[in-house]
């Protein structure tokens, strides 16, 4: 009896884990087919009840599956290689930048030199315009002075009476001045423009005063002297008005240029 309980006994535990220990995949459902998602996600646990066990299937990333892993390795790729064109790219537009400013300062610059040395050329010439037109004008002016004081005095000594004994001294003296007199007049004359009213007015003013003296000079004798005043008064108020009226042009045409 002892010998037959034992067996019994044995063969329950036998049954027991046999059952125990038999194929899950009897049991289990079958595992639905992997889904293409855009975006992996956990998928939940799932619970199967067979008889009197129950088997929780974790869930697992779709990234874990072949397909899904396949996929994703190049877009990890792609992101891990992206950070390098991007830096090239910017740091390419930064040098482009730098050198569109650095050439737009250039330009900028070289105008700005441009113009300043435009406005300092147009300057410059003014200058000197002006100071050669004020040089011309003191020189004609100073010239006019004395060529007409040497007039006087040669007209003056024309009208005295001489003597037989100062003749030839006389005579000397106004040589000398008829000298002086032609060298300032020819002087003034190349230095006036004929084309201008005034000075036109002037050149010819002095060359009538010029005539006159000689006619004065010819006709005077120790006898009879023959002298017209008013003549050369006029004469030579002409020039002076001539003389003022360029002196006017000339320092309105300063002005302006400054």
């Amino acid at each position: 009896m002892n010998g037959i309980a034992v067996l019994a006994l044995l063969s329950v535990i036998a049954t027991c884990l046999s059952q125990q220990t038999a194929p899950k995949s009897e049991c289990e459902h079958p595992a639905p087919p992997a889904v293409r998602r855009s975006t992996p996600a956990p998928r939940p646990g799932v619970l199967v009840q067979c008889g009197d066990m129950v088997n929780q299937a974790a869930a697992a990333p779709l990234s874990s599956l072949p397909v899904a892993s396949a996929m994703a390795q190049p877009a990890r790729e792609s992101v891990d290689r992206s950070p390098v064109p991007v830096a090239l790219i910017a740091g390419a537009a930064g040098v482009l930048g730098a050198l569109a400013g650095a050439l737009a300062s250039l330009f900028v610059g070289w105008m700005n030199a441009r113009s300043q040395l435009r406005i300092e050329t147009t300057r410059l010439r003014a200058n000197l315009i002006a100071q050669e037109r004020l040089r011309w004008l003191q020189d004609i002016r100073q010239r006019l002075s004395t060529l007409y004081r040497t007039m006087d005095m040669q007209y003056n000594t024309l009208k005295r009476p001489v003597t037989e004994g100062e003749k030839d001294q006389v005579q000397e003296k106004l040589d000398t001045m008829a000298s002086d007199v032609l060298d300032q007049s020819n002087v003034i004359h190349f230095m006036l423009n004929p084309e201008k009213d005034d000075q036109a007015e002037l050149r010819n003013s002095n060359q009538a005063a010029l005539h006159f003296l000689v006619d004065c000079h010819s006709k005077a004798t120790a006898a009879a002297q023959v002298f017209d005043d008013s003549r050369y008064e006029s004469l030579k108020r002409t020039a002076f008005d001539a003389m003022t009226r360029i002196g006017i042009r000339t320092w309105k045409q300063i002005k302006e240029l400054q």
